[in-house]
């Protein structure tokens, strides 16, 4: 990118295992594309996609951890829980890391085509975002619905707050 900008940005997916979170990277991260061969995180992949923010000389660089919900943060969810109940201790972690303090969080509900399936309805995930001042999407990576729009999300809201620290510093300097 000539004169542009590059933002780097860590992306944290998290959650309990099998509920679609590397499905969901894998998606983004191809443009689409559901990968030819799936096998479950066992740890932390980190995958890189570039984010080009529209009528603006500035590229973010996402950075997505995708963490496995198995073994690495067992310690700090009940093995055996639903993924909607252990929203608040996943949130609960995340507050004990004070270089995320300012950093935006996004629910997503993934696999929203499995309607029969469907435990958590749209309006309990909207709730529950709302209360913790969350973004919230619903995602379907089978059917293609909304797979980029979390990141794209993710990508601007890194870019809007960069935008206020820069005008911030350059009115402090003005002062």
């Amino acid at each position: 990118m000539e004169n542009g900008v590059i933002l780097r940005n860590k992306t944290l997916i998290l959650g309990n295992a099998a509920v679609g979170k590397t499905l969901l990277v894998s998606s983004f991260h191809n443009n689409q594309q559901l990968p030819p061969n799936y096998s479950m995180t066992l740890h932390s992949e980190i995958s890189i996609k570039a984010v080009n923010i529209p009528d603006t000389n500035v590229t973010v660089e996402l950075y997505v951890h995708d963490i496995g919900g198995n073994d690495v943060f067992q310690e700090y969810a009940p093995k055996y829980v639903e993924s909607f109940k252990s929203l608040s201790k996943w949130l609960a972690i995340l507050k004990h890391i004070k270089t995320l303090k300012h950093c935006k969080g996004i629910l997503v509900a993934t696999k929203i085509d499995q309607t029969h399936r469907r435990a958590v309805s749209k309006a309990e995930g909207e709730e529950f975002a709302r209360q913790n001042s969350l973004a919230y999407f619903e995602t379907s990576v089978a059917d293609g619905i909304d797979v980029d729009a979390p990141f794209y999300y993710a990508a601007y809201s890194f870019y809007e707050r960069f935008e206020a620290q820069v005008k911030a510093t350059i009115k402090s300097v003005e002062l």
